[in-house]
């Protein structure tokens, strides 16, 4: 089942290293500056607590 093949995200190896899945750094960067240029504020949620057992 897909549930077993897939984290969904929950199992980050690194925080810091964005999945391709995801879009580029550069990507989220562009949105962000989007978004304030139409006084949108954005909020980055992590949740530490979850993690892959190898970090």
């Amino acid at each position: 089942s897909q549930e077993k093949e897939h984290d969904w995200g929950y199992l980050p190896r690194h925080f810091f290293c964005l999945k391709s899945t995801y879009d580029s750094i550069n990507d989220l960067k562009l949105l962000v500056d989007k978004c304030h240029q139409r006084k949108i504020r954005v909020f980055l949620d992590c949740v530490f607590n979850h993690s892959a057992c190898s970090y």
